[in-house]
């Protein structure tokens, strides 16, 4: 019996925009050949690959890479990060024959990395056929804390230079350790749910008010004074998290069930979201047409990258953090919300260009 093809998914835990690049991919190789064989190498929550992929995942938890410690959902802590990244990359040998070791057990004939550079190393370790999809890379993202002479930025650049192709998103920072590239449509979800049927499972919540979208939190305490949003009695303010409720909430303050209400499918009704730059919600903001409230990241490499596209191509406007962690967000919302500025036209074909070419990379 002839062995079905193995490719393996090596995904970053770093936030949810890696796993919403990839997910997608996954999803229509799985409907355009359902014999493969498709592994996710990564320690995202069985919640969140599930959120956002239903059917059944074959997921060997393991960390693929260190990405950047986060100090709350706003700003990062580089202290933290370089500690790790020093621990992770002082037994980087070890690593990468354990990973190769792994590939060769799992019968593995392509690889497939966003953007771990461990996944990469390892399938050129063992001559397998290896491939990055991605907007952001860590070699960048690394490079304003740390020499080009540190070793672990020689093995991540290594890893990257010796990957066979990168698939280049848009949004993306640039990619320059990667000699090989391709540039590909966007890769996002569409709301395909009927909008009453969101305005019937919204209830009378949000009648007369003007919605926004909060993109902050998750499980933790919302990094800003939640009991400020209430004074803003014409807006309603819809928040997705893990939790039922948080204390002080006001009333116009609604907790989401992304379980019951998919993100993007609430992104449609928005007036506006408010968020930090980062792939998955931008995508889906672009492919919504909503404006965009964003907070600064001024530490974050990726970030004045994003922010130029924001002013360039998206109604969109950049909150003061001051403003943002006070809860004073009325000016903002307004100012945004009556922007002229339009999206560009966008074709989020992304994954189908992906799964062709990684289909022409596997069947080689």
């Amino acid at each position: 019996m002839k062995r079905s093809t193995c490719i393996v998914f090596y995904v970053s835990a770093h936030g949810l925009g890696h796993w919403a690049q990839v997910a997608p991919v996954m999803a229509r190789l799985m409907r355009k050949q359902p014999s493969l064989r498709l592994i996710l190498r990564s320690s995202l929550p069985p919640h969140e690959i599930r959120a956002r992929l239903p059917g059944p995942v074959e997921q060997t938890s393991a960390t693929v890479d260190v990405g950047v410690i986060q100090r709350d959902a706003i700003s990062e802590d580089w202290q933290a990060t370089l500690a790790a990244l020093k621990r992770f990359h002082s037994v980087w040998e070890q690593r990468v024959f354990r990973e190769a070791q792994w590939l060769i057990n799992m019968r593995a004939q392509l690889v497939v990395s966003n953007i771990s550079p461990l996944g990469l190393a390892a399938a050129q370790r063992v001559g397998l056929p290896n491939l990055a999809l991605g907007s952001l890379n860590w070699h960048e993202v690394y490079a304003p804390f740390l020499s080009p002479a540190e070793p672990l930025m020689e093995q991540i650049r290594l890893a990257y230079t010796q990957c066979d192709l990168l698939l280049k998103l848009p949004l993306s920072m640039p990619m320059s350790a990667f000699p090989h590239h391709h540039s590909t449509g966007l890769i996002g979800r569409k709301p395909s749910m009927p909008i009453r049927e969101t305005l019937n499972m919204l209830g009378q919540t949000q009648q007369g008010k003007h919605l926004a979208l909060v993109m902050f939190g998750g499980s933790k305490a919302p990094p800003f004074e939640l009991a400020s949003l209430g004074a803003m009695q014409d807006w309603s303010f819809f928040m997705p998290s893990d939790r039922h409720e948080f204390a002080g909430k006001p009333g116009n303050v609604h907790i989401i069930d992304t379980r019951r209400l998919p993100i993007h499918e609430l992104m449609a009704l928005a007036d506006v979201v408010v968020c930090k730059p980062g792939y998955g919600t931008l995508a889906e903001a672009w492919l919504t047409q909503t404006p965009v409230c964003y907070v600064p990241r001024p530490h974050f490499p990726e970030y004045p990258f994003l922010r130029d596209w924001l002013k360039q191509h998206a109604p969109s406007h950049e909150m003061p953090l001051h403003a943002f962690r006070l809860g004073d967000w009325l000016e903002h919302l307004d100012k945004v919300r009556m922007s002229p500025k339009r999206y560009p036209h966008v074709e989020a074909d992304g994954d189908r260009e992906a799964a062709k070419v990684i289909l022409e990379l596997a069947s080689a």
